[in-house]
């Protein structure tokens, strides 16, 4: 009996990590091939106090599109906990992405989401875990 309740708390992670302020959901979505790049810089609606009013930036990212809902998340390789990116391959994977939701009244709310100028949602929406890569295939370039 004792080895079955230590095989059961070894299979609870997510249980006994649980946070009533996070939220957490499924997503089956695609990975591309390549890195997509992601120019940052100042604009009047995203202002940023630097002393270079012509800053910019520029970051490269995995793009995940949920399957679902076509949201488009930009990802730094290494981001999803248990995926190793490889360039020239797309991959459709399951991930379980879990966000804050702190003081929001709607359990769907995200709250502390970076949106990129070109409308992806960045890193900092949440910790994102792979529970299973579902196809990954060689793209020619």
């Amino acid at each position: 009996m004792s080895v079955f309740a230590l095989l059961l708390i070894a299979g609870c992670d997510d249980f006994l990590n649980y946070d009533p302020n996070t939220i957490t959901r499924t997503v089956t979505g695609t990975i591309s091939p390549a890195l997509i790049e992601i120019v940052f810089s100042l604009s009047p609606s995203h202002p940023m106090y630097l002393d270079d009013p012509d800053w910019s930036e520029t970051k490269y990212y995995m793009e995940l599109t949920d399957e679902k809902t076509n949201a488009k998340y930009g990802l730094t390789p290494g981001r999803i906990k248990g995926f190793t990116y490889k360039k020239g391959y797309k991959y459709r994977i399951k991930v379980r992405i879990s966000y804050y939701n702190g003081a929001h009244e709607h359990p769907d709310a995200y709250e502390n989401i970076l949106i990129s100028p070109s409308g992806y949602i960045l890193d900092d929406a949440g910790s994102f875990k792979l529970i299973k890569v579902l196809s990954k295939i060689k793209v020619d370039n």
